[in-house]
């Protein structure tokens, strides 16, 4: 609050706020100089175009492929070792054929060693 109040520029902008504020007519002519400005019309005609290109993508291009079968819904498939899944990282890597499991475990094991010698 201290830095706001040593701001003049910040200050006096606020009481030129607070005067307009109290106005009866503040928040009328504050939404025509907004209308005025033609960033504004922008922003609104993109929404209403991108909202309609979307409801029409949805509608008439994607629901019919869906419907006949030409487009299938997307599935992820989530690894049960995932946590909070019940199962566990050993049960995938009983499922791994020896050689996965031995050329992952040999660099593992070596990393191990090292270290251990090194600072022992």
């Amino acid at each position: 609050m201290k830095k706001f109040l040593m701001d003049a520029e910040m200050l006096n902008k606020w009481i030129e706020f607070k005067k307009k504020e109290a106005s009866p007519d503040f928040q009328r002519i504050s939404r025509e100089e907004n209308f005025s400005d033609p960033k504004v019309v922008g922003l609104y005609a993109a929404w209403l175009v991108g909202g309609a290109g979307l409801a029409y993508f949805k509608n008439v291009i994607a629901a019919p492929k869906f419907a006949s079968g030409e487009w299938t819904p997307m599935q992820i498939h989530i690894p049960e070792w995932l946590p909070g899944q019940g199962g566990s990282l050993a049960d995938v890597v009983k499922d791994l054929s020896p050689d996965v499991v031995e050329k992952v475990a040999a660099p593992v094991s070596s990393l191990a060693d090292h270290a251990l010698h090194n600072f022992v």
